[in-house]
């Protein structure tokens, strides 16, 4: 079965390029405390997918929470359909949302 990629991921993308953008490492689930908690000050409040505080999106779905590290994005999901369908990691830049590599 083909999962199609999820808008959900789109928004925690954005969130964590914020985080990003403000200089702390997300590497865990829920963040560096495993709280759901940034210690970083003067985070967007509110954002939209047409562009209001949205520093960037890219049409990939993924299967595990995303993490950001080293001004890095990685996100897990799938490539290829039926037989050749596989497993890939995927690295973005997290200012500008460019795709570094898959593997």
């Amino acid at each position: 079965m083909t999962k199609r990629p999820s808008k959900y991921l789109f928004i925690i993308v954005i969130l964590f390029v914020a985080i990003s953008a403000a200089g702390s490492d997300w590497a865990d689930w829920r963040g560096p405390a495993r709280d759901g908690i940034s210690a970083e000050k003067g985070l967007p409040s509110k954002w939209s997918l047409t562009g209001e505080n949205l520093a960037w999106k890219a049409p990939y779905g993924g299967r595990s929470a995303p993490i950001v590290m080293n001004n890095r994005v990685f996100i897990q999901n799938t490539a290829g359909k039926g037989e050749t369908e596989q497993e890939r990691v995927m690295c973005f830049d997290a200012d500008t949302g460019k795709l570094l590599w898959e593997y």
